[in-house]
């Protein structure tokens, strides 16, 4: 396999897991990368759109949904009214740590299989490359 087939794969087989904690929230894929995504401080719904690479209008869908499941809150910014900044509220904030733990907890074998090196290694490599797409997909 090469580096290509290797991400496109790999991209498959962590969704499932990632579709079963969305199922235990009752929330989508999609959904659960938005939570994930909103920092403590909010962030404005263009700047969601790009870094979840969504159009506006399918974000304005999900977003929509975690309002009225009363995870998020969308604001006007102070700065420019026509901007929505959005903010995760405490249950937001709460089921945000929950998937996060539930991932840690899901892939929490794979430290049984390797050993620290390896693991460090890996945390390291997967890093890079997600240094290397922050700055190639700008």
């Amino acid at each position: 396999m090469n580096l290509a087939e290797l991400i496109i794969d790999s991209h498959i087989k962590v969704l499932n897991p990632i579709k079963l904690i969305a199922k235990k929230y009752n929330i989508s894929i999609s959904q659960l990368f938005c939570i994930y995504s909103i920092p403590y401080d909010g962030i404005s719904q263009k700047e969601l759109a790009d870094n979840l690479s969504l159009d506006i209008s399918t974000l304005s869908r999900n977003l929509n949904n975690l309002i009225s499941k009363k995870l998020i809150i969308k604001k006007k910014s102070t700065f420019d009214i026509r901007t929505n900044i959005i903010f995760l509220t405490p249950p937001g904030e709460q089921v945000n740590t929950s998937i996060i733990n539930d991932i840690n907890s899901y892939f929490s074998d794979i430290n049984l299989l390797y050993d620290e090196n390896v693991i460090e290694l890996l945390i390291n490599s997967l890093s890079q490359l997600n240094w290397f797409l922050i700055k190639k997909n700008k």
